[in-house]
């Protein structure tokens, strides 16, 4: 991994992001020899250390061309951000899963602070479920 950017929006690598917001992260990977099955991932982790989220191209099922050495790949991530106001780290990793083998070829732990932020109260915990409450008699 040798560059990252996050986008929100119309805002370009942000200080902080709204709750709710549409993130992308695009990151950019050099390959340093001949990956058959590339794997992207991405995991968020609360400052204290609880680990959030973790998702990537394997357990998503999504099957990556292979790459050789000296390539240069550029891939998308995107999520929304339903996380409570507060502080997060995001890091981002690549992996090669030819074979049924799992080998992780470059981690980026904690690679950037992801800064939530919102001016409504409107949940408690760490995510929004977007819970619906109302009265049936």
């Amino acid at each position: 991994i040798i560059d990252y950017l996050l986008v929100a929006g119309d805002q370009i690598d942000p200080h902080q992001v709204a709750h709710g917001a549409k993130l992308e992260i695009l990151v950019k990977v050099r390959f340093d020899e001949d990956v058959e099955a590339p794997e992207i991932g991405c995991r968020i982790n609360a400052v204290d250390g609880i680990f959030l989220y973790g998702c990537s191209t394997r357990l998503l099922d999504q099957m990556l061309d292979p790459a050789n050495a000296g390539d240069l790949r550029t891939y998308l991530i995107e999520f929304d951000c339903p996380l409570r106001p507060g502080d997060y780290f995001v890091s981002l990793g690549v992996g090669n899963i030819a074979g049924g083998n799992h080998n992780i070829l470059n981690t980026r732990s904690d690679l950037f602070h992801l800064v939530v932020v919102s001016d409504r109260h409107t949940f408690d915990g760490l995510t929004n479920l977007n819970m619906r409450l109302k009265a049936l008699s």
